[in-house]
């Protein structure tokens, strides 16, 4: 049969096609092949650089002595030595414990008639410097007496203020009782120290940020012209005033465990307003609650700056159409609630400030909002980024210049304090971490959170804090 040019044609482009794909294939095998070849020397480099490095998880000990696979939290030569460069008292324990297991380390009771020593010899040492913050601002590192003056108790901050990771505990009494105190968090143990009522405002997960917005420091605001109606609003975003990013809060009212059963409750000049956040959309409605009577109004008029003022000049008549200018301030119910309360604060472990200056800055807008004398500040209970002991890190340091007396160090109480306040034993274990600047993992929940027995010490240092400054007796 014939074949025309045509055939032809087709045929010859599909030899060509055929032979370039053959010729892909074969350089794609061999590329392959070379990755293989390469991927095995470098395993086999790593294996016989220094056989059994990566097993090496304790310090090393004296020449011809056996090493143990599992010494806690001390993983190298190196570690070591880092931990003598910041604290060289700390040599003659880490002999010690150089032969001792995990579990060794932590069911071996540390000597009651070492103890002071090991604190005053070991632990003690120096602090580091604060850093630069506005020297202009606000001093509210002065103490002012207390007027005597029945307040109640707010506690602003995060999870760590909501008691995340408190849940099954006991503690054994002075008299020999064993309570349980599962699920406590630290304001519900200073209220039961000091009689007062204390409101818990943490909120798991939230920024500093966050947290003086919730608490009205930081404004929050509309983004543009809003009218508002019986049906509900035109669409808007809620962004604060610190850095204008939007606001997002897993409850606008703002009270944290608190009240939590009010939802997105929110004051626009004076007027109570429910806030609804679909989509990255911002709606204003009424309170299912509200009244009918829906007359006329315009917003932004005649806002107080100081907290409790819009919760007591609140109006009862609702407009037919209220316009809300661009700029407006938005309220948290929660910073509209609690005027006149001693404020403790405690912020910044989830970021929302990239230095310290910002952070102080957050604290004292909180501060000059709540138009509060009575406050402590209290610092994060992590283990710092240095083996610091109980010598403060620049975090700490820079807070207690800051705010002077009212600030309280709560890592290092606990770790001086923790074990005490539950009646539970140290270990060695205990003072491996203690040495490095940590606290007890007997009052650890995590890496960050306490559970039951380091919330019922805490809130027993709040309390003890607040005696010092004469808050309650």
């Amino acid at each position: 049969m014939a074949v025309d040019k045509r055939d032809k044609k087709i045929c010859f482009h599909r030899r060509r096609w055929l032979i370039r794909q053959a010729i892909l294939l074969v350089l794609s095998l061999a590329f392959l092949g070379v990755t293989v070849v390469l991927l095995i020397e470098k395993m086999n480099e790593n294996t016989s650089r220094n056989p059994g490095e990566a097993a090496q998880t304790q310090v090393a000990q004296d020449a011809g002595d056996e090493q143990t696979e599992d010494v806690p939290d001390v993983e190298s030569d190196e570690e070591m030595e880092e931990i003598l460069a910041a604290n060289p008292y700390a040599a003659e324990f880490l002999k010690k414990i150089a032969g001792m297991s995990e579990d060794q380390m932590a069911s071996t009771p540390f000597p009651a008639s070492e103890i002071d020593s090991f604190f005053e010899n070991v632990l003690n040492h120096d602090s580091a410097s604060p850093v630069w913050f506005n020297p202009n601002r606000p001093d509210y590192a002065g103490v002012i007496p207390y007027d005597g003056k029945a307040r109640n108790i707010t506690c602003w901050g995060d999870s760590m203020t909501e008691g995340y990771g408190s849940e099954g505990g006991t503690v054994t009494l002075s008299d020999g009782s064993v309570r349980d105190i599962s699920f406590i968090n630290y304001p519900q143990r200073l209220q039961e120290l000091t009689g007062i009522t204390t409101n818990n405002c943490g909120v798991g997960g939230e920024t500093s940020i966050d947290i003086a917005v919730r608490q009205g420091g930081i404004e929050m605001v509309t983004d543009r012209n809003v009218v508002v109606t019986a049906e509900g609003s035109d669409d808007f975003q809620l962004v604060n005033t610190y850095n204008g990013e939007v606001v997002y809060l897993d409850n606008y009212s703002g009270f944290g465990e608190t009240m939590e059963d009010q939802l997105n409750h929110v004051y626009v000049n004076n007027r109570l307003f429910e806030l609804s956040l679909e989509d990255e959309i911002f709606h204003l409605t009424l309170p299912s609650d509200a009244s009918a009577d829906f007359t006329s109004g315009v917003a932004g008029d005649g806002v107080s700056e100081s907290a409790g003022s819009a919760a007591k000049t609140r109006s009862t008549s609702q407009p037919r159409s209220y316009m809300v200018p661009e700029g407006t301030r938005v309220y948290t119910a929660a910073s509209q609630s609690f005027e006149g309360d001693i404020l403790i604060i405690e912020m910044g472990s989830n970021g929302g400030w990239d230095d310290l200056s910002q952070l102080i800055e957050q604290y004292d807008a909180m501060l000059t909002y709540a138009n509060c004398d009575y406050y402590i500040i209290l610092g994060d209970t992590d283990a710092p980024l240095f083996n610091a002991g109980l010598g403060e890190d620049e975090w700490e340091a820079t807070l207690r210049a800051a705010f002077g007396d009212h600030f309280m160090n709560m890592r290092t109480y606990l770790m001086e304090n923790g074990l005490k306040d539950n009646n539970l034993t140290p270990t060695y274990a205990d003072a491996l971490r203690l040495v490095k600047g940590g606290i007890s993992d007997q009052l650890r929940a995590d890496w960050t959170h306490l559970n039951a027995n380091g919330y019922y010490s805490k809130g027993l240092g709040v309390y003890k804090k607040g005696v010092e400054l004469g808050y309650w007796k």
